[in-house]
């Protein structure tokens, strides 16, 4: 194996996410930044009703409008994030690169705004970012990411958006096996520095689930990197509750480009067979008129159509669509729902259903004119989703979604170094590694912005290359060669204290 091979696996399975480096391979972060933050179409004002009426509890009034004037010259929001401890390097890094305008502004003492996060809540616990614990920097013999539950195992299968609070006893469980564990001394440290607070933390142990947990904790673990006392705030809220506040109203309004995808049953038509397959969709087996025994296996990684069943017991459900004659039909494992605005409507509100990654940022980008930024999968399903809808009578061909391309979690200008060798030594730097180190005077986040993708690019592209090849899979000679790989290009370069 040598590097092109490489770099042919990442071309061949996350194509966005190379145009996007590609393209602005000479540009610093903080010029990344900027350009993601700037746009000069304001949302509607349906959406920016519903961040202000949601963030006011979480950063205060003074703050939440801040963000609405923020979103209002354009600045858009990072997506990249589950509704969980946000931990993922990738992630955690990708906030930072994408609130780089507003951090430098607020260290230069300039005016500055919010950073708007989205997070996806319909993913498990256990899912593969680990919403419901850590994960670390480093990898289990150059294979899958270290990681640590807060929650029992038992609840790995109930989605994030739905898993109840955690408790004191829980914290200090959680605390008690991770001294105990053979976990690295940095590593303890940095979960004690991030944990040990929250157990004294009123506002944290009285909020009334994990979703609300999570945003509390967020924003700690965010104002924890920062010396100093002139940072922005993070708004750390759902993607699906927001999206799901404005499909509340698009229903009910037949000029709604929600309203007309669930009306024009030949958009809707072509929007379901051409999506078929993409990430973020459906399988073609969904439209087949599923089996209930279908909709409950969960070994198959089938998607949604439109909206995700959920269950009382916290756990969501791929939806079908079923056909009799005329009449459509989103199907679950337990629920039937006409496919008519009033009666989808109905069960949003009663939280019975959930949009599906599809209808949430078509509600949000085009539905209500708010930019959305992910990482390397969205780059590449975010367009295509954009594409098929202008492919129907829903979209006008003059409205601007080039910006659907925007990659803000993927490249990774942060290492941690442990001073131990091989795989165990140099290793992108998530939450507990960032805990574990910080926090960072102006110095960092000034050298984080000089930073350009082109310095950053080949470390990046090692671990993009280790984590969409399964160990099987891997050419012979991999190690050497991403090793290679990652000693070259330059970045910020942490160790513990």
């Amino acid at each position: 194996m040598d590097e092109g091979e490489a770099y042919d696996l990442i071309r061949r399975k996350l194509p966005g996410a190379l145009r996007f480096i590609e393209k602005n391979l000479d540009e610093s972060l903080l010029d990344i930044s900027r350009s993601l933050r700037k746009s000069a179409t304001p949302p509607s004002e349906t959406l920016l009703a519903a961040v202000e009426r949601k963030t006011q509890s979480l950063i205060g009034g003074r703050a939440a409008a801040d963000l609405r004037l923020s979103l209002m010259s354009g600045a858009g929001a990072s997506a990249a994030s589950h509704h969980g401890v946000e931990s993922y390097p990738e992630i955690v890094q990708g906030n930072l690169m994408f609130g780089l305008e507003e951090i430098c502004q607020a260290l230069s003492g300039k005016p500055f705004a919010p950073i708007l996060v989205l997070a996806c809540e319909n993913v498990p616990l256990a899912s593969a970012t680990c919403p419901g614990g850590f994960l670390f920097g480093r990898r289990r013999n150059w294979d899958r990411l270290e990681r640590v539950h807060l929650f029992k195992r038992s609840r790995d299968r109930l989605i994030a958006g739905r898993a109840p609070a955690l408790e004191l006893k829980d914290l200090n469980r959680f605390l008690a096996e991770i001294w105990r564990s053979e976990l690295r001394s940095w590593e303890k440290n940095g979960l004690a520095r991030i944990i040990e607070p929250l157990t004294a933390d009123d506002s944290f142990l009285n909020a009334p689930d994990f979703p609300a947990q999570a945003s509390l904790l967020n924003r700690g673990l965010w104002d924890m990197r920062f010396k100093s006392r002139a940072a922005p705030t993070l708004a750390f809220l759902s993607l699906e509750g927001l999206a799901s506040d404005c499909l509340l109203e698009d229903l009910a309004r037949s000029n709604s480009l929600a309203f007309q995808l669930i009306e024009d049953r030949q958009a809707l038509a072509v929007i379901l067979s051409r999506l078929c397959g993409v990430s973020g969709c459906w399988e073609r087996a969904l439209l087949d008129d599923p089996s209930a025994e279908l909709l409950k296996d969960r070994s198959r990684p089938l998607g949604t159509v439109l909206f995700w069943e959920v269950s009382p017991l916290g756990r969501a459900a791929p939806m079908g669509l079923s056909a009799s004659g005329e009449r459509l039909a989103l199907v679950g494992p337990s629920l039937s729902l006409p496919l008519r605005p009033n009666d989808l409507r109905d069960a949003l509100a009663a939280k019975e259903i959930m949009p599906g990654l599809f209808l949430s940022f078509a509600t949000l980008g085009p539905g209500h004119g708010l930019r959305t930024y992910g990482g390397v999968y969205m780059a590449d399903y975010l367009p295509r989703m954009f594409r098929t809808l202008k492919e129907t009578s829903l979209l006008s061909e003059e409205m601007d979604l080039s910006w659907a391309g925007g990659l803000v979690a993927g490249p990774l200008p942060i290492r941690f170094d442990s001073g131990l060798p091989g795989g165990d030594g140099i290793f992108p730097a998530g939450a507990v590694e960032l805990a574990a180190a910080g926090p960072f005077g102006d110095d960092f986040f000034h050298a984080l912005g000089r930073l350009k993708l082109s310095e950053i690019w080949t470390f990046s592209a090692s671990e993009w290359y280790i984590e969409e090849t399964r160990p099987p899979e891997r050419s012979e000679g991999w190690a050497g060669v991403t090793g290679k790989m990652r000693s070259v290009g330059d970045s910020l370069r942490l160790g513990p204290t």
